[in-house]
């Protein structure tokens, strides 16, 4: 466990997220943001399931929370680790969907779209469905409780991860 502690605080570090569970927005920015990190290619080991608000892990939830039993020995510990150039170039990616954030949504909002329209096209089994398209996904998100989104943060969200060749592949292309 503490090998994992650490590698997530290095990772929330060069992401430049601070690991903070105070808030629930504040761990809701954690699941969203560690949930790319491994669909860039890193694999931490945490599967998420669909929850409330997306993609969750209770795992990682006990990792966020392992982390601040004890900040003080795991921010000293941390600094054993680092990202490898390699692991750099796929972070990269999620940075990415950090900067591309509109004005109008918080961060944790703008992750949880993009992640629970990943999920439902990638994961979501919808037996005898093929066209997972916007309009598909759309009604998807709105029968799982995600109304509070308009129409053009979808549609925003959805071309974001369309010109990342997200609604077609999993991860990024890692070329």
């Amino acid at each position: 466990m503490e090998k994992k502690i650490c590698r997530f605080k290095v990772i929330l570090d060069y992401l430049d997220q601070k690991p903070v569970i105070t808030e629930f927005s504040d761990r809701l920015l954690i699941q969203k943001l560690i949930y790319f990190v491994q669909f860039a290619g890193i694999n931490l080991g945490y599967r998420h399931s669909w929850y409330l608000h997306g993609p969750y892990s209770p795992e990682l939830t006990k990792t966020a929370y392992g982390y601040f039993e004890n900040e003080k020995l795991y921010n000293e510990k941390a600094k054993q680790y680092q990202v490898s150039s390699k692991g750099k170039n796929k972070l990269n990616h999620v940075k990415d969907l950090i900067a591309e954030k509109p004005d109008d949504m918080e961060l944790c909002d703008w992750l949880e779209l993009l992640s629970s329209i990943h999920y439902l096209i990638h994961i979501a089994y919808y037996s005898g469905t093929r066209d997972r398209n916007m309009a598909f996904i759309t009604e998807k998100l709105r029968e799982s409780g995600k109304a509070r989104f308009t129409d053009e943060q979808i549609k925003a969200a959805w071309e974001y991860l369309e010109k990342q060749g997200l609604t077609k592949s999993k991860m990024w292309s890692l070329s």
